[in-house]
């Protein structure tokens, strides 16, 4: 079954993957406008050091998504990383020490978590990932990436016999 079907079918059974985003900057408000098309996913807690722009996030996400959400909208990233109404995060600052905070407080609340933040992959990533990895989480950058876009290119280019 494919990703998408996995997703209709959260849709179907009203159990959507719960997404809490640290970020609503560029990026950060960007994930949250995607996610409200997607089916099978909600966002439920936003958090910015700009409160005001976490807000204005998710009432952009509401007034997009079909489903109205109560979305928990704070500066402190603890409280939606905490929340026992989020399940992934996903880290949009793109600073380096915020993403490793990140990290580790998802991890602490046993959370799994999707990089926009390719800064943090590239120096705590390996450590990261393998302890994610053992505590039965996910721990990976986003599809679409610069990074994961490069991969998917890479792999593609050599499954058709190319050298690269």
């Amino acid at each position: 079954m494919s990703i998408y079907q996995q997703l209709l079918e959260r849709e179907r059974a009203n159990e959507p993957i719960k997404v809490g985003v640290i970020g609503a900057g560029q990026m950060g408000f960007g994930m949250i406008g995607q996610i409200s098309r997607i089916p099978g996913m909600s966002v439920t807690g936003i958090s910015d050091i700009n409160v005001e722009a976490a807000q204005r996030a998710a009432d952009y996400y509401n007034s997009q998504a079909d489903k109205k959400e109560s979305i928990i909208v704070s500066n402190d990233f603890r409280q939606v990383i905490q929340s026992q109404n989020v399940e992934v995060i996903v880290d949009a600052t793109g600073v380096p020490e915020v993403g490793a905070n990140i990290s580790l407080e998802a991890f602490r609340s046993k959370k799994h978590l999707v990089l926009l933040n390719v800064e943090v992959d590239i120096t705590i990533g390996p450590v990261m990932h393998q302890m994610f990895k053992n505590a039965g989480l996910v721990y990976t950058g986003s599809a679409g990436d610069e990074p994961a876009a490069t991969l998917e290119l890479f792999e593609f280019a050599k499954t058709m016999g190319m050298e690269v």
